[in-house]
């Protein structure tokens, strides 16, 4: 694929500076832009001689507050992991994580979720780093709003007519394409997708086959289906991974395609060559993560198949700030 030339604005930075000169009847301020600092930093970002994508936010603070965290990125899940189970970002996560950034860490995403239903996440916590979105499957950039990689497997008819029947007698079944959810049929957990990720699942004709989908779910609260399910699909069709990204979800994703694969991807498109990074993680869909990371975070509600990876298991769930507790405790280590 092509690809295309990621974001990479500096921080912005503005610092006001009070100067104090005895004048009758008033004090001057002045609001001191550092425009020499932007010159110099933007000439480097956008001017390379070696063209490598520096797809980062840079940060700087002029009241003395150096830059420690400018070496570490953080690479967090979604669901289970930095959200709680309102499925929001929690006040305490929120503050230390940016904490983390103002000292010039590095903060984004790995998720299973589409990339509309990320935009929320990315606006509040205004990241700046590629996001991986759709297990691995697509790298988003928060900045240009481009999807800079991607993947997808072609839909035989064969595997068509399957999951058809599938979802007409066994379970119920997503299908993502052209950036859309899509369904034969809507029952019960779609509502539920639908309602926890605030998107629209449209329903199709059942005689319409997609030639390339991004990703696949089967949605099932018996989990015994889903399992066998994964044995048939696995056996029976070629270039797909199969994963459980939650307990009631399995998807089908292009052959390769995992959020440790795509952070790889990520860092070289941001020539992120040098930073120490970290990983968040509670489900299955996370293990590559875990594995491709420096040191994998496991949260404390995470899934007896993931804890096996983990280079740390946290004493916090999803509920008690986990990842926030995390940088709390980098912060403070690294004072």
């Amino acid at each position: 694929m092509e690809h295309v030339r990621p974001l990479c604005d500096p921080v912005k930075y503005t610092n006001r500076i009070k100067l104090d000169f005895t004048y009758p009847l008033h004090t001057i301020y002045i609001d001191l832009i550092v425009a020499c600092y932007h010159v110099v930093v933007r000439a480097a970002l956008y001017n390379r001689s070696d063209n490598s994508r520096l797809c980062y936010q840079l940060g700087s603070n002029y009241e003395g507050e150096c830059m420690i965290m400018k070496k570490h990125l953080l690479v967090t899940d979604l669901d289970g992991t930095l959200l709680n189970s309102d499925h929001k970002i929690s006040e305490y996560n929120y503050n230390q994580i940016k904490k983390f950034q103002q000292q010039g860490g590095l903060f984004t995403f790995a998720t299973g979720r589409m990339n509309e239903t990320v935009h929320p996440f990315i606006h509040e916590l205004d990241i700046t780093i590629p996001v991986i979105t759709y297990n691995g499957v697509q790298i988003f950039c928060p900045v240009e709003k481009k999807v800079l990689y991607e993947k997808s497997f072609t839909l035989s008819k064969a595997m068509y007519d399957q999951l058809v029947e599938t979802s007409t007698t066994l379970v119920e079944v997503l299908l993502f394409f052209n950036h859309q959810a899509c369904t034969v049929r809507k029952g019960p957990l779609i509502k539920e997708f639908e309602q926890k990720e605030k998107v629209s699942c449209r329903v199709m004709e059942l005689d319409y086959n997609p030639e390339t989908v991004t990703k696949i779910i089967f949605l099932s609260k018996e989990r015994n289906k889903l399992e066998d399910l994964k044995i048939f699909f696995e056996k029976t069709f070629d270039g797909i991974s199969v994963v459980f990204s939650e307990t009631n979800y399995l998807e089908i994703l292009p052959e390769n395609a995992s959020k440790g694969e795509a952070l790889k991807e990520m860092k070289k498109h941001c020539a992120l060559t040098d930073v120490n990074t970290v990983g968040f993680g509670n489900n299955l869909n996370d293990i590559s993560l875990l594995q491709t990371v420096n040191i994998g975070v496991a949260v404390k509600n995470a899934v007896d198949g993931l804890l096996g990876v983990a280079d740390h298991i946290s004493r916090y769930s999803n509920n008690e700030g986990a990842v926030g507790q995390y940088i709390e405790s980098l912060l403070n280590t690294s004072r």
